[in-house]
């Protein structure tokens, strides 16, 4: 939803937002950390790859050795003043301002990791638990 929608249905201003949002995803990025089904993880044991490779094979029988997707998401950002932040953020192929997540799932549906950028804070990998 973009953002002049959200402040429409909820009545608030542009800065008021953009606090409640910044507010939110750090919320929501503490809450992750502390939960062990919020982990992420690559299989790490031959065993686990072996199953999910085979449940892939089992819907599609002519990609063998696979162990999951990868999928992107990519955001549409406001254009900054600062013009570092700008070009970090401006899409030529689409001609737009955005930022790029990448999320890799398994055949069950669990994320095993994902890069997220933020725009006000440094680009992380998540690898693992939740840094």
């Amino acid at each position: 939803m973009i953002e002049v929608s959200l402040q429409q249905i909820f009545a608030l201003t542009p800065s008021t937002l953009s606090r409640y949002l910044e507010f939110a995803q750090n919320i929501l990025y503490k809450t992750l950390q502390g939960l062990p089904d919020g982990a992420l993880s690559f299989p790490s044991r031959e065993e686990e790859f072996k199953e999910l490779s085979n449940l892939i094979t089992a819907r599609h029988p002519l990609l063998e050795g696979a162990f999951g997707s990868i999928d992107g998401l990519s955001l549409p950002v406001e254009e900054s003043d600062d013009p570092e932040l700008e070009n970090a953020t401006y899409n030529g192929w689409k001609s737009d301002h955005c930022v790029n997540n990448v999320l890799v799932f398994s055949p069950k549906g669990d994320i095993m990791t994902a890069t997220v950028h933020y725009l006000y804070q440094e680009e992380f990998e998540l690898k693992g638990k939740f840094v």
